[in-house]
C-alpha cells in the first residue's frame, strides 16, 4: 500500500481485472496482453480485490489463488525503482503458476521490463522442449548463468541496468537454440559476455577475476579487541575457501573451457571459410592451444566405493575426456592430409558439443563456490556434490522447481534439486553439518528452522562489499529505536506517536503492553517488548515523524553524519533473508507482518525468515565490542552456533525465546577464532 493506504496495483487497477487465469503458453499470454486497453477502468480498488476473491484457484498441480499471484508480483514490483508496465505486470501474473519458483531472479534483478520476461518465457518454453538426457545439463547451464549475474551484482560488478541486459541476452540466447551445439554455444557466449560486462579484460584468468570480484582485494587489517592486537584478511580466507571448494569438487578452471572454446569455434569457422584455400597459420594456432587445454579438464571419475544412482553416473560419464581425446585424435589426423579436408569443421562443432557438460558442471561450480565452505561436510566428503545437482523433476515432467536438499535413496549422498532461486535457503540447511563434528551446528527440530534461516542470511551476504562504518550506522540505528521508547515514558506527546507509528508493527497484544508499560514508567518491561528489528524499523520511523524535532539529539545528529559518508543501503546486509514471505533471496530490510501473524501457519519457514536477521543483533555487539566488518564475517557463523546453544524455544513458534537468545549473543568468548588459519 502507498502513504496515503491506496493499494498498489502492479501496472494498474486494469491488469488485474483480466489476470485470472495461468500456465498459458506465451502466444496466448500476448494475446491477452492486447485486450488491456480495452479492459474497464474499476471506480474502486475494493472492486477489483473482492473480484479476486470471487474468481476460482486455478486447476494446477497446486491450486493458485488470484490473490496469491497478485501478492506475488506485488512483491516484485516493491523491489523495483520505477513501478512495472502493464504487459509486464500481465505477463507475470499468466506465468506465475508455472514459473512461481523462479520469480526471486525477478525480484533480484529490479530494472527488467516486458520484453525481458518475455524474452524469459521464451528461452523456458524452448528449455522444456530439450531432450530427456540433456534436460539437466540445459537447466544446470541456464540457472547458474542467471544466477552469476545476480551474484556479480550484489558484489558490485554490475549494476541492475546491466544485469537486466545480460539476463535478456542469455534467455534470447538459449531461445533460439536449435541443436545441442547451439545450446553449448549459448552458454558459452553468455558467460563471455557476462565476464566482459562485469569489467574482465580479454586476456585476464576468468577464474582469478570471478575469485576477485567474489573476494575483493587483499586487505590485512590490524585491530585490538580486550587488550590484544588481531591481524586478519577476509578476502585472502575468501579466495582460499572457493578455491579450495573447486579443488575438493573436481571442477574444470572456466578460463580452461573458455579458451578452448574460443579456439574450436576458430577452427570451425576458420576450416569453413576456408573451403578453397586453407589458412594453415590460423589452424596451426587453433588446435595446439585446444589440445593444451583439453589436457587440464578435471573429471570425477566413478568410485566403486560410493553407491550411486543411475543420475549420477549419467552425470558423470557425460564429462569425458576420453570422447574429447578421440575428436582430437581425428583432428590431428585431418591435419596431417595434404589436401583441406571438410571433416575439420565438423570435428571443430563435435568438440564444442562435448564441452558441454564440462561448461555445465563449472558453472554449477562457480555459483557453490559463493556459497559453500570446504569445511561443510557436504563440499569436503562428497566430491560428487556439485554433479549431485537435479535441475529438474523428470518424473513429473516439472521443469521449474524450488531449491531444496534432497537425499537419493539409491545413493550414499545428499544433494540440491531445483534452481537457485532460493539457493542461500537450501545452502542454510545443508550447511549446518561440518567435517568436524564439534564445528556443526546442532539443533532440535523445535529451533532448526529459525538456525536454519540465519545460516542462510549469513552465507548470501557479499562481506567484501559490506562497508567498514556501516556495522557502526546499523548500531546507531537501534540506540535512536530504544531512545524513542525510553523517551516515550516521560514524552505524553511522543507515546502517543510510539503508539501510532507500531499499528503493524507489533501484534495487538504485544503493542498494547508496549504502552501500558509506557504509561507505568516501566521502562525496562517496554523494552522486552521489542526485538532488534522492531527498534530498526522505530528509527526510521522517526526520522519521518511529526514528533522528529521533538525527538532531536545527538544520536539523531550522529545518524544523519554517517548517512553522509555511507550509503543508507548498507545496513540492508544484516536484514536477513526472505524468498518466501518477501520473494527475493537478496539480503536486505523490509517491512514484515509482526511475529504474531506467523503463529498459526501450518508451516515454520515463514516465521524462520522473520527471524533470520541475526546479524543485526551481531552488528549491534560487534559496534560496541570495536571489531571491524572482516571480524564479524569470520565470527558470524561462530555466533550463529553459539546461538543454537542458547536459544530454548518451548515450540516451533517460539519467536519470543528466539529473540530472548539473540539478545544474550557474546562475541567475546569468540574472539580466539580470528586467529585461525
Amino acid at each position: 500500500m502507498d502513504q496515503d493506504g491506496n493499494v498498489r496495483f502492479p501496472g494498474s487497477g486494469r491488469v488485474w481485472t483480466i489476470a485470472n487465469g495461468g500456465s498459458q503458453t506465451l502466444a496466448e499470454a500476448q494475446k491477452l496482453t492486447k485486450r488491456i486497453g480495452h479492459a474497464g477502468s474499476p471506480d474502486a480498488e475494493d472492486e477489483i480485490l473482492l473480484s479476486m476473491l470471487d474468481q476460482k484457484n486455478e486447476i494446477t498441480r497446486r491450486k493458485v489463488s488470484p490473490v496469491e499471484k497478485f501478492l506475488a508480483v506485488a512483491k516484485i514490483d516493491a523491489h523495483r525503482k520505477q513501478p512495472m508496465d502493464e504487459a509486464m505486470a500481465l505477463t507475470l501474473s499468466r506465468m506465475y503458476a508455472k514459473y512461481r519458483a523462479i520469480f526471486p531472479y525477478f525480484a533480484a534483478i529490479s530494472s527488467l521490463n516486458s520484453d525481458d520476461v518475455t524474452t524469459f518465457a521464451r528461452a523456458a518454453e524452448r528449455i522444456e522442449k530439450v531432450d530427456e538426457a540433456e534436460m539437466n545439463t540445459v537447466l544446470g547451464e541456464f540457472h547458474s548463468l542467471i544466477q552469476l549475474i545476480v551474484l556479480l551484482k550484489e558484489t558490485g560488478k554490475l549494476p541492475d541496468e546491466k544485469c537486466a541486459q545480460l539476463f535478456s541476452f542469455v534467455s534470447a540466447k538459449f531461445a533460439g537454440a536449435k541443436t545441442s551445439v547451439d545450446v553449448t554455444q549459448a552458454a558459452f557466449e553468455s558467460a563471455e559476455n557476462i565476464l566482459r560486462a562485469a569489467g574482465r579484460r580479454p586476456e585476464e584468468d576468468a577464474d582469478l577475476f570471478l575469485v576477485h570480484a567474489f573476494s575483493g582485494d587483499a586487505s590485512p587489517q590490524e585491530f585490538w579487541v580486550d587488550g590484544t592486537l588481531h591481524s586478519i584478511d577476509f578476502s585472502v580466507r575468501n579466495k582460499n575457501r572457493m578455491k579450495e571448494v573447486f579443488r575438493l569438487q573436481h571442477i574444470s578452471s572456466l578460463d580452461t573451457l573458455l579458451r578452448m572454446h574460443r579456439a574450436a569455434q576458430s577452427l570451425a569457422q576458420v576450416s569453413a571459410a576456408a573451403a578453397f584455400g586453407r589458412d594453415a597459420a590460423a589452424e596451426a594456432a587453433a588446435y595446439p592451444e585446444i589440445e593444451l587445454n583439453a589436457s587440464k579438464l578435471l573429471e570425477a571419475t566413478d568410485d566403486s566405493d560410493v553407491t550411486s544412482s543411475y543420475k549420477l553416473r549419467r552425470e558423470i560419464s557425460a564429462e569425458s575426456r576420453a570422447e574429447i581425446e578421440r575428436t582430437l585424435g581425428k583432428l590431428k589426423k585431418q591435419f596431417s592430409m595434404p589436401q583441406p579436408s571438410k571433416e575439420i569443421p565438423k570435428l571443430a562443432a563435435k568438440l564444442i558439443e562435448e564441452l558441454n557438460p564440462f561448461i555445465k558442471t563449472t558453472l554449477v561450480g562457480w555459483i557453490y563456490a559463493f556459497y559453500f565452505s570446504p569445511q561443510d561436510l557436504a563440499i569436503g566428503g562428497d566430491r560428487y556434490f556439485v554433479r549431485r545437482h537435479t535441475f529438474y523433476d523428470r518424473y513429473r515432467r516439472q521443469y521449474w522447481l524450488e531449491t531444496r536438499p534432497a537425499t537419493d535413496p539409491g545413493s550414499t549422498g545428499n544433494y540440491l534439486t531445483g534452481g537457485f532461486a532460493q539457493m542461500p535457503s537450501a545452502v542454510g540447511y545443508v550447511a549446518k553439518t561440518k567435517l568436524e563434528a564439534a564445528d556443526s551446528i546442532i539443533t532440535s527440530q523445535r529451533e532448526d528452522a529459525v538456525v536454519t534461516a540465519g545460516l542462510a542470511a549469513i552465507r548470501s551476504v557479499p562481506w567484501n562489499r559490506v562497508s567498514e562504518r556501516s556495522i557502526h550506522l546499523a548500531a546507531l540505528k537501534l540506540r535512536l529505536g530504544r531512545e524513542f521508547v525510553v523517551r516515550s515514558a516521560f514524552d505524553p506527546e511522543m507515546r502517543k506517536e510510539l503508539g501510532r507509528v507500531t499499528i503493524g508493527l507489533l501484534g495487538l497484544r504485544r503493542r498494547f503492553d508496549l504502552l501500558q508499560a509506557l504509561g507505568a514508567s516501566d521502562v525496562n518491561g517496554a523494552l522486552n517488548q521489542l526485538s532488534n528489528a522492531d527498534f530498526f524499523f522505530l528509527a526510521d520511523a522517526l526520522s519521518t515523524s511529526p514528533v522528529s524535532k521533538r525527538a532531536q539529539s545527538i544520536l539523531t545528529d550522529a545518524i544523519a553524519h554517517e548517512t553522509m559518508v555511507v550509503p543508507p543501503h548498507q545496513v540492508d546486509y544484516f536484514g536477513g533473508t526472505h524468498p518466501g514471505i518477501d520473494g527475493c533471496a537478496q539480503p536486505h530490510f523490509t517491512r514484515l507482518a509482526p511475529y504474531e501473524e506467523y503463529e498459526n501457519l501450518m508451516f515454520v519457514d515463514p516465521l524462520a525468515e522473520r527471524l533470520s536477521d541475526i546479524l543485526l543483533y551481531a552488528a549491534d555487539a560487534a559496534d560496541r565490542l570495536g571489531l571491524p566488518v572482516q571480524g564479524l564475517a569470520l565470527l558470524a557463523e561462530p555466533l550463529l552456533q553459539q546461538f543454537s546453544l542458547q536459544v530454548k524455544m518451548s515450540h516451533n513458534t517460539d519467536w519470543q525465546s528466539a529473540i530472548e537468545a539473540m539478545r544474550s549473543i557474546d562475541l567475546v568468548p569468540l574472539i580466539p577464532v580470528l586467529d585461525r588459519n
